[in-house]
């Protein structure tokens, strides 16, 4: 059995507006799904049929509470959607739902193909920004790499008029400024690293210097020509 599902001070909601012709008279359905704000998962209705106070009207009450019921205590949409589907109504005209309930359980199937093509469109978003920040992070680290190239040159060597066979890399420090990542207009992911990087040198002369600058964007030209 499953365990029931509480119901939440606030849930979101879709409204749905339908029309059926019943004993020859045209009528509007509204039909308001409720997902827990937490599992996104379906756990009540409400249905409008007609006037207030009419017998549809108390008819389609009734119905979304055994619905919103039955899904608090843990049926799958599914079932609803199993249960209602192709029940008949005498007074249904082709090209429409086959009756008040048909189109109860069409809706509730379109509302849960809707929120998963939603959910998909999100996922697929979250592993596009995490593919673009590995991205960043490789093309920061190359950054890196070609800045240690140009700017690992002994001056004092270069004065003397002599060529060092090796020049190593002694560490850096940086300032903890924090800042943010984030995506422009056309989806590319930029990061401004506001911190100053000073990084040691050492050659085998006994040369030692430093070169301070900054972490550049991959994506623009901030902080360019800042070294």
């Amino acid at each position: 059995m499953c365990d029931k599902i509480e119901r939440p001070n606030a849930v979101p909601t879709s409204t749905y507006k339908g029309e059926f012709i019943c004993n020859e008279e045209l009528h509007s359905f509204f039909l308001r799904l409720g997902d827990h704000p937490d599992t996104s998962k379906l756990i009540e209705a409400f249905l409008t049929i007609g006037s207030a106070g009419r017998c549809r009207s108390c008819m389609g009450d009734g119905i979304a509470r055994l619905i919103s019921f039955a899904l608090q205590d843990g049926m799958k949409p599914e079932r609803v959607v199993h249960a209602f589907r192709g029940i008949q109504c005498p007074t249904a005209v082709a090209g429409a739902p086959s009756s008040c309930l048909d189109w109860i359980a069409n809706t509730i199937e379109r509302h849960e193909k809707e929120k998963a093509a939603r959910a998909m469109q999100v996922q697929e978003l979250v592993v596009a920004v995490e593919k673009e920040k590995k991205r960043v992070e490789t093309e920061t680290k190359k950054a890196q790499l070609v800045a240690l190239e140009n700017t690992a040159k002994c001056s004092e060597c270069e004065k003397m008029g002599q060529v060092p066979k090796r020049i190593q890399y002694v560490g850096s420090s940086t300032t903890l400024l924090s800042f943010d990542q984030y995506q422009d207009s056309a989806g590319v992911l930029h990061s401004h690293d506001p911190n100053r990087v000073r990084r040691g040198y050492q050659c085998d002369n006994g040369h030692y210097w430093e070169v301070a600058g900054y972490n550049e964007c991959p994506a623009c030209d901030w902080h360019s020509g800042k070294q």
